[in-house]
């Protein structure tokens, strides 16, 4: 599945701001500076705690011999 999302890029114009520019922000979608969408990340860290839970398995499996 491909989501393609186009979010606009606000400008300051106010010299004394520290922020010169700001991202439009979805919520549950979008997060601030990142990479993956929340529902992305929470599916990456089911997968890692799945593969680190079968590697496990498997050397204690084979340290038992």
């Amino acid at each position: 599945m491909v989501i393609e999302l186009s979010v606009r890029r606000l400008f300051c114009d106010n010299r004394e701001c520290q922020r010169v520019t700001f991202a439009e922000q979805i919520d549950g979608l979008t997060c601030r500076y990142g990479r993956r969408t929340p529902v992305l990340q929470r599916m990456l860290a089911a997968l890692g705690l799945v593969l680190t839970a079968r590697a496990w398995c498997v050397w204690r499996c084979c340290s038992a011999s």
